[in-house]
């Protein structure tokens, strides 16, 4: 992180800002899509979290990529996530985590 380009170690994580009318922001982290490059991200023949290889990790992207999304958003929010995702204690009752659209198609066709 201190000496790659920020947009190089922010991959595969995204962050975003949105200010509503009365100036309250929201920060969004998601991941980084094709579309997201504009015109030339088709071109991105390197790119990996679209593919269903992308989704075969023993443990969640929380935690594989902490030191990352701690750079962007700070240890106490980083907790909150951890938290609010589950990660350490599973999701609150009553909520149904859906697969990525990536694994959803792999789904589909019938692949594991």
């Amino acid at each position: 992180m201190d000496w790659k380009p920020e947009v190089c170690w922010q991959v595969p994580i995204r962050l975003e800002y949105h200010t509503d009318e009365v100036g309250h922001t929201t920060h969004t982290v998601r991941e980084w899509r094709r579309r997201d490059w504009g015109e030339g991200g088709l071109e991105f023949h390197w790119w990996c979290t679209e593919a269903p290889e992308a989704f075969t990790a023993h443990e969640p992207l929380v935690t594989t990529c902490r030191d990352d999304i701690v750079g962007l958003v700070g240890q106490a929010v980083y907790d909150r996530l951890r938290e609010h995702l589950g990660v350490d204690d599973g999701p609150a009752a009553g909520v149904t985590w859906l697969p990525h659209p990536a694994v959803r198609r792999r789904q589909a066709l019938g692949a594991p």
